[in-house]
């Protein structure tokens, strides 16, 4: 039995996927059996891997340093984003697409080593899940966490959804962020709504002390902590012109984005053409080998036929000859 839930789910999803569902039922047996029936139920509810999330966990354990490289890029194409590093975006896109083309000739070894089957849409399904690590902070967590039980995509929009893809579900990811920024403005209005309303008492009550000029005086001139219209104006126009930005900056981001998905969907589907070029070329040899060989057999059978004829024809020959033997023998 593991020691802990996270050994026995470490230990589980390195097994192929034909061996998982037994494994993890005993593991769940054991712990039963040992009292731990809570463990057992969480073990139990682990889920059989498809194989090319198997195949990502596996390439996690057996290519870190490449993988390690991986977690870096995406870190980095991260960071040109937001900096709106265009050449920067383009250098990294370029290693982006060298370093999955890298990493996929590995997943074909794996799965051959280890007697899995890798059909096409598996293989595309693992380079999906990488393509998804490069691009989400939560997606490279999971992959790195070598527990993945369905493979990735990144859609270009948003974070990966990972609900149902990991054997253990980490915490929704919070932080200061835009959720917090609404109540922060409504508080900023509240004080604001506080100031303006002291503002007005003030001048209540200088009217009712009996100085008119006071409040004709206060509206003439800004007071302390008091705005012009002027000055709100350009305030207002400032956060909008922020406002503004803050959005084509966004904009340009996600263009960036769509822009690398579109080159590396380009690189993909040259690198799947050569492939199958390859495979064509690789086909078309073995059907010219056979048709070589059976034009080969042909003549080897007619070559048989040849000698069988031959053969047959001595038969008769000596059969003829024994028969007349005989008829010589018996008129002697």
């Amino acid at each position: 039995m593991a020691e802990s839930l996270t050994q026995a789910a470490a230990d589980l999803y390195a097994l192929p996927p034909a061996d998982f569902t037994a494994a993890r039922d005993e593991l769940a047996r054991q712990a039963r059996s040992a009292g731990q029936r809570d463990d057992a139920a969480v073990i139990k509810k682990l889920a059989r891997p498809t194989v090319s999330a198997w195949l990502v966990n596996q390439l996690v354990r057996a290519a870190q340093q490449p993988m390690r490289r991986l977690y870096e890029l995406g870190e980095a194409l991260h960071a040109a984003q937001q900096e709106l590093a265009g050449d920067r975006l383009r250098e990294l896109s370029a290693q982006r697409r060298q370093l999955i083309a890298e990493l996929m000739p590995e997943v074909s070894r794996l799965a051959a080593d280890s007697g899995v089957t890798a059909s096409g849409s598996a293989l595309d399904e693992v380079r999906a899940t990488l393509e998804a690590a490069l691009a989400d902070e939560g997606a490279r967590e999971a992959v790195r966490s070598g527990q993945l039980t369905r493979a990735l995509r990144y859609a270009g929009l948003g974070e990966v959804d990972l609900a149902a893809a990991l054997a253990v579900v980490p915490p929704v990811r919070g932080g200061t962020g835009p959720a917090r920024a609404p109540a922060v403005a409504a508080g900023a209005g509240q004080a604001g709504a506080g100031k303006a309303g002291a503002s007005k008492a003030g001048a209540s009550k200088a009217d009712s002390d009996g100085k008119p000029g006071a409040a004709a005086a206060g509206a003439g001139k800004p007071g302390p902590g008091r705005a012009t219209p002027a000055a709100a104006a350009a305030e207002s126009a400032a956060e909008r012109a922020r406002r503004d930005l803050a959005e084509a900056e966004a904009e340009v981001a996600a263009a960036a984005q769509r822009l690398a998905d579109a080159e590396n969907q380009i690189a993909t589907v040259s690198e799947r053409r050569q492939f199958h070029g390859r495979r064509v070329a690789q086909l078309r040899a073995e059907l010219d080998g056979a048709e070589a060989e059976g034009r080969e057999l042909a003549r080897a059978a007619r070559d048989a036929q040849r000698v069988r004829d031959a053969a047959a024809r001595a038969v008769e020959r000596a059969d003829r000859m024994r028969t007349q033997a005989r008829q010589r023998a018996r008129n002697r």
